[in-house]
């Protein structure tokens, strides 16, 4: 079976060719800087369009971020002062009290997220803080061990396709497009709903490259991202509402009411109980792929046939032992290393018998446990494993005699 996705997902780096960083700009990127320079070789141009974009401090962090860095330490502020304490001037004061906040908002029942966004804040606003805060950080450490995240599941690509056709049923064309685009790409939720007509071109061999602007990933490198659709049941159904929408249409206008249809059309099928959500066409998409790319050959004799010993197995299961036999290497004789010791050993002996006389490397010899004298006329061999062979050929003579 071919690839379904063929090169869906391929991320493709670019300069930012908008204010927003994409074809025609995303409305997820509203927080980012109004645009990116390029270095130019007049100071006074560059330093007007330095003041343009804002003070390094500020653009050190996303706006959206820096709000929830600004709330959360105006929480921490509004506790030391509902607790009658006062702020430290040093920082080695600080982090006990950190420790208590942070004791405070878990007992209280508060997200993980504002307690590592109130440590993350007072380090953004005094950057010195970074090393002096090591107890706070553990607890947020131990938080994490003891609260498991209740990530979103992945959704199977047939509940996509359910999904779109209870859109298409119900008129809603662009969310069930939406849908698939979002599945197939596995975008995130504020790429997908920030996605509009103008950012979509299509490609040979019915593929269609969509423009991302500065996503997640994008911002951290600098440089606007775009990803490649290859399924061809999504790219037509992208490819015809793209004729039929106005240029620079919007795929998502209320983000709000996009999620109450995606909640509505899985209470329709009964489906609320899998508690799938917009980010599931991510991890889905992701799922998808992931299979899609593994191919295994289930027909090969060598898999076949632990396959048909697991389902013979499973009808008549006959445990005689939980675990296999512990091997000592002892059984049957001596183990494989054992023989190799004594076979290299035997090697660094050397016997001549000429006229009854056997010469031996004696030091090598007593490693057996052995004493051997060689002599004209008697010889005495202890322990040596050897004696039997030697006595016949003593008993022989000598092939030159």
């Amino acid at each position: 079976m071919c690839n379904p996705f063929g090169v869906t997902c391929a991320l493709v780096r670019t300069l930012p060719t908008s204010p927003r960083g994409g074809a025609g700009g995303s409305g997820q990127n509203l927080d980012m800087p109004k645009r990116k320079i390029l270095e130019v070789a007049d100071q006074s141009d560059r330093a007007k369009m330095c003041r343009e974009l804002g003070t390094l401090k500020d653009m050190a962090v996303q706006p959206a971020t820096k709000r929830r860095y600004d709330k959360a330490a105006e929480g921490f502020f509004t506790f030391l002062k509902q607790e009658n304490l006062v702020l430290p001037t040093r920082k080695d004061r600080l982090d006990p009290l950190l420790c208590e906040y942070l004791e405070h908002l878990w007992a209280t029942g508060v997200g993980r997220g504002q307690a590592n966004d109130t440590v993350a804040a007072l380090q953004h606003l005094q950057p010195s803080l970074r090393g002096h805060l090591a107890g706070a950080w553990r607890l947020l450490k131990t938080w994490a061990i003891n609260e498991i995240p209740n990530r979103a599941p992945p959704i199977p690509e047939q509940v996509v396709h359910a999904v779109a056709g209870w859109a298409f049923f119900h008129g809603h064309y662009t969310f069930g497009v939406l849908i698939v685009l979002g599945f197939y790409c596995m975008l995130r939720s504020g790429e997908l709903m920030g996605l509009n007509s103008s950012h979509m071109c299509s490609l040979k061999e019915k593929q269609a490259l969509i423009s991302l602007g500065m996503t997640k990933g994008g911002k951290r490198q600098g440089a606007a991202e775009s990803v490649v659709l290859g399924v061809e049941s999504a790219f037509r159904l992208i490819h015809y509402w793209q004729r039929s929408a106005p240029a620079g249409t919007p795929f998502c206008t209320n983000p709000s009411k996009w999620r109450s249809l995606f909640n509505e059309s899985l209470e329709a099928m009964n489906l609320s109980k899998f508690h799938f959500r917009p980010y599931s066409l991510r991890r889905g998409g992701a799922t998808l792929a992931m299979l899609a790319r593994t191919q295994i050959d289930f027909k090969h004799p060598d898999v076949l046939s632990f396959l048909q010993i697991f389902h013979h197995t499973v009808k008549r299961p006959n445990f005689s032992t939980v675990e296999p036999p512990v091997k000592t290497g002892r059984s049957g004789g001596r183990g494989i290393k054992a023989k190799e010791r004594v076979r290299k050993r035997v090697q660094k002996c050397a016997f001549v018998c000429p006229r009854l006389t056997i010469i031996s490397v004696c030091q090598t010899a007593r490693r057996f446990g052995s004493a051997v004298l060689a002599t004209r006329k008697s010889l005495v061999l202890s322990n040596t494993g050897f004696g039997r062979v030697v006595r016949g050929s003593l008993r022989k003579g000598p092939a030159n005699s």
